[in-house]
């Protein structure tokens, strides 16, 4: 079984919403689909077709982080948890093998304001295997990787030795840990869970080539475009979703065409090593 957050940008092509493309690409590689959303006052993990459709009809979802479980009682509309809060959520439940976006991380203003995701400290609460597209490109990477390794929370890049960055090319900061086999990634996987860590191992799997956004084109953007969500004073929560409306107003359908792309592929990876993680052990070495 592999567990989705449900996309909080708008990635869909056409007429078919990228959820139920997700989906598709899930069942298609053998697995079983559990989309996490969260919906009049429920956890909803795994949705029948008919909930699925009914969903890809309400428009962008509010933002869900694990510190708002408290008022869920009191919680009325749709909304999508996080890459943390979609694993936590997931390994309540005990599903193993979760697909994301990117990660979240340490945000550039840290020097002035401790702004930190939650989700760092989620992959270090809750064990399980999360394939994600690395960190978003707008956060101080070095020091996002320096507190996932303090915080004891294992990374291998998937047919890489570089950090991915979201929508573009792998970064040039080095993985210290790579796999080109899925029955290996398997095994990484398996033997993090059977050690009883208690924290998950990360799966960075970089954007297809072909469907990246050049690093020349959108790093300049990101910089121009943080100078002016910090003139707004966007703190905490607010501050990533600012920026990545900020960037789909820029790019248009060209980052829209990226996250479906990068979404698809952490889907089908992440499905393909949730049925490789059932295979006997003789089967993957």
């Amino acid at each position: 079984m592999v567990a989705f957050e449900w996309p909080k940008e708008d990635a869909s092509i056409g007429k078919t919403h990228i959820a139920r493309e997700l989906e598709a690409a899930i069942v298609e590689g053998g697995a079983i689909s559990a989309p996490i959303v969260i919906v009049d006052k429920q956890v909803r993990i795994g949705l029948s077709s008919e909930q699925l459709d009914e969903l890809t009809r309400c428009g962008s979802p509010q933002k869900f982080q694990a510190t708002d479980i408290h008022k869920l009682s009191n919680f009325d509309g749709f909304a999508a948890p996080t890459a943390g809060a979609t694993h936590m959520l997931a390994s309540k439940v005990g599903i193993g093998t979760v697909a994301v976006g990117a990660i979240g991380g340490v945000h550039r203003s840290h020097k002035e304001l401790l702004d930190v995701s939650s989700d760092i400290f989620l992959f270090s609460r809750y064990s399980g295997c999360v394939v994600c597209s690395g960190v978003k490109p707008f956060l101080d990477i070095p020091n996002t990787l320096e507190m996932l390794e303090a915080l004891c929370v294992s990374l291998v890049g998937w047919q890489t030795n570089h950090l991915p960055t979201y929508w573009s090319s792998p970064s040039s900061i080095g993985l210290q840990s790579r796999s080109d086999d899925l029955a290996e990634l398997a095994r990484y996987a398996n033997t993090q869970d059977s050690f009883g860590s208690g924290s998950a191992l990360l799966v960075a799997n970089p954007i297809p080539k072909g469907s990246e956004i050049a690093n020349s084109i959108l790093a300049p953007l990101i910089e121009q475009v943080e100078r002016e969500v910090a003139e707004s004073q966007a703190l905490g929560r607010d501050l990533t979703p600012r920026i990545v409306a900020r960037l789909e107003d820029s790019l248009g359908d060209d980052l829209k065409k990226a996250s479906r792309s990068l979404l698809l592929s952490n889907a089908i990876l992440a499905s393909q090593l949730a049925v490789a993680r059932c295979l006997p052990s003789e089967s993957t070495a």
